[in-house]
């Protein structure tokens, strides 16, 4: 398929100097304007003449201040240089000359936005605050980082790639380690990541695609620091950088504070933008086997993936996007023809639409087939598009698709400036105005109202798809697992240049920063944190005697709705299938209607159905409660059409359904072991935390290793499948029967009375349940817990009691939990140790500490250092500056603004729990008065406490032996069970 010419900016004035520039002291031109029609945001791109600095400023009309950053960053092979300068920038710079600028920013500000992404051929740096001061500070360091950074070797080798001498059996070893190797070991652990990559690459061979920016791990021993700072030398400066503002400051502002915080080092005189050019079009297919690590019953894909057109158009995106959403959303056309063929188990997960490159690409395909039926399942796909092709789109599918992407993308929703940022560079990256990707609702609207969008849509799939030679065919194939890198054997020279080597990276890790250097790094005062919770627009109300939350939601395009039941008609022994019930709402037929016909139903009229269990401990007994929290949303145009499908869903679901059932059971399956290894830092929280027993161990059964254990054992029984159909059957009725806990409902001010209207209609269906009960947990775990799996890192974690919100010392062990996270472990286990991510995690609702490593090397190395943790805790220093710095980092997500769907959540979990403003308030001012002395005299019982009384897990490679985890330990869990049967040690 030819590509398509790119549109050139279309400024709606020549460019000229702008007075309201010019008063600020700076010089600009305009380049381009518009108005985000669908959120009633203005925007305009301005160019500062002194620095080169083209800067995209939205302005908003709330406290969310965010500044992104873009580089153009084509990879020139696989050894990963724009991946590990996206680390290493952030490490200091001449004007702040500390080892690690990043994490002093992250424990010192109210963060809301502070992160870095490396893409296919950009990279992003990005930060917010909801205070302007913070934000200021953070802007002004994360540009200088940026434009004019240290790239110390040391510290370049540390977070990107060294090696480790060691001694095994008396073998002299050198083993690879380095912060970007174990996150990128961790990827290419992950087949669904690893397929990914390739499909990209073999499909895109003559561009930068056809390498991995993000490194392949078995190339990264050729990185070379010369490579990389001539690298940054040549892409980071302001003729290769594209400026993003979103804030309540005029347009002139955020140029003006943007282009003088610039340092002279960054001037466009360096360069001009880099390249990033177009795949030439094939003249016939091409064919791609790759091996990719198996998983836990990993299986064979066989795919189709099609090189479409240029993604900065986009309403030709949004036309591909409604073809995607009728070909292959839920009841999709051909994912249902895929499925039903039982050619294999489920839609395979390279399947979609891919829009972060320069031209998209489409694939499709079914997973868990035989490799000789990878020519059948292609025949199905074309058949399946020529009939599409020829009699175009079912009836009502368009309508539906139109509605679930208007829902989508006319919704303010999490992380909406980051949202928005990552939208414009779609086009904007490729020189394209990047007005209508930010307002993509537009675009959709646009087609809807085309008289013959069926007959377009045809003709899309025709041309696009079945006449288009640039196809590639696919098999990704499970290998056998691999035994893991155990080290290179190496001469008695090298190895004692090693040992060398890796003393003075250890002495740097230990090293401290010099004072002086740390007070340049600018910070917000305690006294600028309120000690008030903010007041939350919220009307209390009922319907037929349920109790009803109405939020205002200013200016919100969508309604949003959640309905929570007591999950306490639900045994212990039955808590598993909670998540499978939750799956069925919406998932298995409904009031007579087919599950194709209620699919088409929920999409014409809503903009998707989750279901989800909530548990936490309550405050005076300590004993859980739990839930089952239904939430939607929708256009304010469907309003009523949504209550009265979520009625039929709540009063009229049908479990008689074999076939539909099973496949529910397999998308479960697939989808929890698709995120094993990308979530494996989850796994071990859940499978550690399971020790301490109530809430926690409900979490673990509803998304951890029994929730896994039970999805393997219905796969593999009809038997099985069929009565937990019937026990589901029981549990939807029990619990809907009994009757809803809590209704909460959301919208623009203006709707609220017809959203309650129709809430109320719902109400009136549902009875209110009034003897909501404590829930059963699942009886505590084994103290310790081993997942092995397919994979070259894994993760270690120990969890244990903490106290609850509303208890005396919850704001301290917030505190403290983040000063271990900022502090010990990421000094010790992430810049020292390897690790890609470390945390300390308080659970307040559910009274956990939780201390994980995630994409760690060394998981064995990481649970001793745990254990020794309070010892490590005292002989640390601390300073009244470190606790101050922690607790302001603590009151970062605790400040974050929320975005309309999470204060409806918010809403619900303050009705649940009982919560008040009053006692939001009063851990702000529990947390706010935590010092270095009560740190020191009570944090280290809290802590000790939490070790002793706890569990801990450890998700490591299939291969190591669980004893050398923990040794010394009586009783092991080793998971996953083998045909229900655990194995203990």
């Amino acid at each position: 398929m030819p590509v398509e010419p790119r549109a050139a900016y279309s400024p709606l004035s020549n460019p000229r100097l702008l007075p309201e520039v010019c008063s600020l002291n700076r010089i600009a031109t305009e380049i381009s304007r518009g108005l985000l029609a669908s959120f009633g945001l203005p925007w305009r791109m301005l160019r500062d003449e002194a620095t080169g600095a083209t800067v995209l400023s939205v302005q908003s009309c709330d406290r969310d201040f965010f500044a992104g950053i873009c580089f153009r960053t084509p990879a020139g092979d696989s050894r990963g240089i724009p991946h590990v300068l996206e680390h290493c920038v952030l490490n200091g710079s001449a004007k702040y000359p500390v080892r690690d600028a990043f994490n002093e920013l992250w424990r010192g500000s109210l963060h809301s936005y502070l992160n870095a992404v490396t893409a296919p051929d950009r990279t992003l740096y990005y930060i917010g605050s909801p205070d302007e001061g913070d934000f200021h500070n953070l802007l002004s360091v994360y540009l200088d980082l940026v434009f004019d950074p240290l790239l110390d070797p040391v510290r370049v080798s540390l977070e990107s790639f060294h090696y480790v001498p060691g001694v095994r059996r008396g073998r002299r070893l050198a083993s690879p380690s380095g912060v970007v190797y174990s996150e990128m070991s961790g990827s290419y652990s992950d087949p669904d990541e690893l397929s990914a990559i390739a499909i990209q690459a073999a499909v895109m061979p003559d561009t930068p695609y056809r390498h991995d920016s993000g490194g392949d791990p078995s190339r990264m021993h050729r990185l070379s620091y010369e490579d990389i700072v001539e690298y940054h030398a040549r892409h980071y400066h302001t003729g290769n950088c594209l400026f993003f503002v979103y804030s309540p400051l005029e347009a002139a502002e955020a140029l003006a504070k943007v282009a003088g915080l610039i340092p002279p080092r960054a001037r466009q005189g360096q360069g001009a933008a880099a390249e990033i050019p177009a795949q030439r079009p094939w003249g016939r297919p091409r064919s791609l086997r790759l091996a990719v690590p198996s998983g836990r019953g990993g299986s064979l894909s066989a795919n189709v993936s099609w090189l479409l057109g240029e993604v900065a158009d986009s309403r030709s995106m949004a036309a591909w996007q409604i073809v995607e959403e009728i070909l292959l959303g839920d009841s999709g056309v051909l994912s249902r023809v895929l499925i039903d063929s039982r050619y294999g188990a489920d839609i395979s997960p390279e399947t979609g639409l891919d829009m972060e490159l320069r031209q998209s690409l489409l694939t499709v395909g079914l997973r868990g087939c035989a490799e000789s039926a990878a020519r059948l399942v292609r025949g199905l796909v074309f058949r399946t598009l020529e009939k599409f092709a020829g009699g175009g789109p079912p009836n009502g599918s368009i309508e539906a698709a139109l509605n679930v992407l208007m829902t989508r993308y006319s919704e303010k929703s999490d992380e909406f400036p980051l949202k928005l940022f990552t939208r414009a560079l779609r086009a904007w990256t490729y020189g394209t105005d990047p007005g209508a990707w930010m307002d993509h609702a537009a675009d959709i609207r646009a087609l809807a109202a085309e008289r013959d969008l069926g007959r377009r849509l045809a003709g899309l799939v025709r041309e696009g798809l079945l006449e288009n030679p640039h196809r590639l065919n696919s098999l990704i194939v499970p290998s056998k697992p691999s035994r893991g890198a155990s080290g290179t054997p190496v001469r008695d020279s090298v190895f004692e240049k090693l040992e060398m080597e890796h003393s003075r990276l250890r002495e740097y890790a230990r090293s401290a920063d010099d004072p002086g250097a740390l007070a340049k790094i600018p910070r917000i005062s305690l006294d600028d944190i309120d000690p008030e919770a903010p007041d939350l627009p919220l009307r209390e109300a009922a319907c037929s005697g349920i109790p009803l939350t109405l939020v205002e939601l200013p200016r919100a395009g969508t309604v949003h709705l959640e309905v929570a039941f007591d999950l306490s008609v639900v045994g212990s022994g039955f808590q598993t299938l909670v998540p499978v019930a939750a799956r069925c709402l919406g998932g298995m037929p409904a009031g007579g209607l087919s599950f194709e016909e209620l699919s088409r139903r929920l999409s014409s009229s809503t903009g998707g159905l989750d279901c989800e269990p909530f548990s936490f401990l309550e405050g005076a007994s300590r004993r859980p409660r739990a839930y089952l929290i239904l939430s939607c949303s929708c256009l304010s145009s469907t309003v009523e059409s949504m209550t009265d499908i979520l009625e039929t869903i709540l009063r009229r679901t049908e479990m008689s359904d074999e076939d539909r059932f099973g496949e529910i059971v397999s998308e479960m399956r697939i989808d929890l072991e698709s995120d094993m290894v990308p979530c494996c830092d989850v796994f071990s929280r859940l499978a550690a935390s399971a020790f301490v027993g109530g809430s926690a161990a409900l979490g673990d059964c509803w998304e951890g290793m029994p929730q896994h254990n039970l999805l393997e054992a219905l796969s593999g029984s009809a038997e099985a499948r069929r009565d937990a159909a019937g026990e589901v059957g029981r549990i939807l009725s029990d619990m809907i029967g009994a009757g809803a806990v809590r209704l909460v409902a959301g919208a623009d001010p203006g709707l609220l009375d017809r959203v309650s209207s129709a809430v109320k209609t719902l109400a009136g269906a549902l009875r209110h349940r009034l003897d909501s009960r404590y829930a059963e947990p699942p009886k505590s775990s084994p103290g310790a817990v081993v997942i092995r799996w397919d994979t070259s890192v894994g993760s270690a974690c120990i969890s244990g009691p903490a106290p609850l919100f509303a208890e005396a010392d919850a704001g301290l062990c917030t505190a403290g939990s983040t000063l271990l996270a900022d502090g010990i472990l990421y000094n010790a286990l992430r810049t020292a140790g390897g690790s890609y991510e470390v945390s300390a995690w308080h659970d307040r609702l559910s009274g956990i500490l939780s201390l994980c490593s995630y994409r760690d090397p060394d998981p064995p190395r990481t649970l001793r250092f745990l254990e020794n943790l309070p010892d490590r805790f005292a002989e640390t220093p601390l300073s009244e500056e470190d606790v101050r710095l922690a607790v302001i980092s603590s009151f970062a997500q605790i400040e974050k603004p929320l975005s309309h769907r999470t204060l409806v959540r918010h809403a619900m979990v303050r009705g649940l729990t009982g919560l008040r403003r009053g006692d939001f308030s009063a851990f702000r001012r529990s947390l706010l008065s935590v010092d270095s002395t009560s740190i020191r005299d009570r944090f280290p019982g809290i802590l000790e406490a939490c070790l002793s009384n706890g569990g801990a897990a450890a998700f490591v490679p299939r291969w190591m032996d669980p004893c050398t985890v923990f040794p010394g330990r009586d009783s092991i869990a080793v998971l996953p069970r083998r045909n229900g049967n655990g194995r203990n040690r």
